[in-house]
């Protein structure tokens, strides 16, 4: 049997090649059963040595846990790069593990050029390995996967309640609370602070839980749209200040602005005060405006909250009268162009031309 790169040339003893047995008749030689013999035993030689290059195909025993000793039939009589084996493991590994194939020396088993670590090889598992010039590479599944870089980073991470993985710019870390806000900068308080969000949905609170806007220090919160609508769509909108305080509406942010001020207290007042020489105007300005009790009570006008203020009060009531009150020595003064007036001191009704 001749061997050469890879291919194998059958010889009978006297003649070779494909066409050894044309060769003999062409010589005139007999066919004999050494030359059979010679032949035959070459081809199972070929097999053998196929089976010993592949590393497949062997009937393979093994013994041992960390130091595996493996049997091979027929026996192997060379480790060869490709080379690959398998076998059923006698044993758990608990560590780093070497491989003794046909006694032809120890070798370490890797796995993807790592080594083997507890629990890689258990058992009666059927263990797969490839030799790869140095030592072999497990083929099989290991137990505990090979794990490069930040993966190795991450494996390694306790698992707990509330962590996230995060970069801290060389490693993955798990981090929660406030360490976490500070490395995704959302704040280490326990409401997070966001820059520019930008909202497809609702903002909705759990449990009935207040939605709480809070600026930082004296920011405000500004709303950039033309309506700003409050309410479910089935109930009252209300505004209101948080806790006991007054509330005030202005424009501007209160520059040039006229204000309304709502007084927080038991029977606070509600002032509008225009800015300047501005006044209150009512109505649409293409309609007649109108100003009303709301409901069936008397509408009383006054000023100063009704200290030392005349007072004019529509009676609300069929045929009811309006009353106009001065305070005091005060006179109702009705002024025109030819200024006449109309005055009373409360005893006697003048009137002046």
């Amino acid at each position: 049997m001749a061997f050469s790169s890879g291919a194998f040339t059958r010889t009978n003893g006297t003649n070779t090649g494909s066409t050894l047995w044309n060769a003999d008749k062409v010589a005139g030689t007999k066919i004999t059963s050494s030359n059979h013999d010679t032949h035959d035993q070459d081809l199972a030689d070929g097999i053998n040595a196929t089976m010993m290059k592949a590393g497949s195909n062997f009937h393979a025993t093994s013994s041992g846990t960390n130091v595996v000793v493996v049997t091979l039939t027929p026996a192997a009589t060379a480790y060869t790069a490709g080379q690959l084996i398998t076998f059923k493991a006698g044993g758990t590994c608990t560590g780093a593990v070497t491989v003794n194939v046909n006694s032809l020396g120890a070798k370490a088993i890797q796995k993807l050029g790592a080594a083997l670590v507890a629990n890689d090889i258990s058992s009666n598992n059927i263990v797969t390995i490839v030799y790869d010039g140095t030592q072999f590479q497990m083929v099989s599944p290991a137990k505990t996967p090979v794990l490069s870089g930040n993966l190795s980073d991450i494996a390694a991470l306790a698992v707990t309640d509330s962590g996230i993985i995060t970069g801290n710019g060389s490693a993955f870390v798990l981090e929660s609370g406030a360490t976490l806000r500070t490395s995704i900068g959302v704040g280490t308080g326990d409401s997070p602070q966001f820059t520019n969000v930008t909202l497809t949905g609702d903002i909705v609170s759990l449990s009935n839980a207040d939605v709480d806007i809070a600026p930082h220090g004296t920011g405000n919160v500004v709303l950039k749209t033309d309506l700003v609508s409050l309410g479910g769509g089935s109930e009252v909108g209300h505004i209101s200040s948080n806790g006991a305080y007054d509330m005030k509406i202005s424009s501007n942010s209160g520059t040039n602005s006229g204000t309304i001020v709502i007084t927080d207290a038991a029977d606070g007042a509600i002032t509008f005060a225009p800015n300047g020489t501005g006044v209150v105007s009512v109505g649409s300005g293409s309609a007649t405006g109108h100003l009303s009790s709301n409901g069936a009570y008397d509408m009383q006008i006054s000023s100063n909250s009704g200290t030392n203020s005349g007072t004019i009060v529509i009676t609300d009531a069929a045929n009811g009268a309006i009353t106009l009150a001065p305070n005091g020595t005060g006179i109702v003064d009705i002024q025109g162009s030819m200024n006449s007036s109309i005055s009373s001191t409360g005893k006697a009704l003048v009137f002046g031309l």
